[in-house]
């Protein structure tokens, strides 16, 4: 993976956009296999961070902006 440092901003990205997460299914029994990574569901947000150089942007998991809320 490239290392983009602080400042740079990787080629050809110039704005920020969500990207819609994929949604849980509902199944019987916990699939198995090489294919499959699970992941524990703990209450909370699920916030997804994207940093352009500088600039970083939070959004929830149904795109709003969350960068304000989240103020560090």
């Amino acid at each position: 993976m490239p290392s983009w440092g602080d400042t740079a901003t990787p080629s050809g990205v110039s704005e920020f956009r969500f990207i819609p997460p994929c949604s849980p299914i509902c199944a019987k029994e916990v699939p198995t296999g090489d294919g499959w990574v699970h992941e524990v569901k703990f209450d909370g947000y699920r916030i997804q961070t994207h940093k352009i150089g500088p600039r970083v942007v939070l959004y929830s998991r149904n795109g709003h902006d969350f960068t304000d809320a989240a103020d560090a």
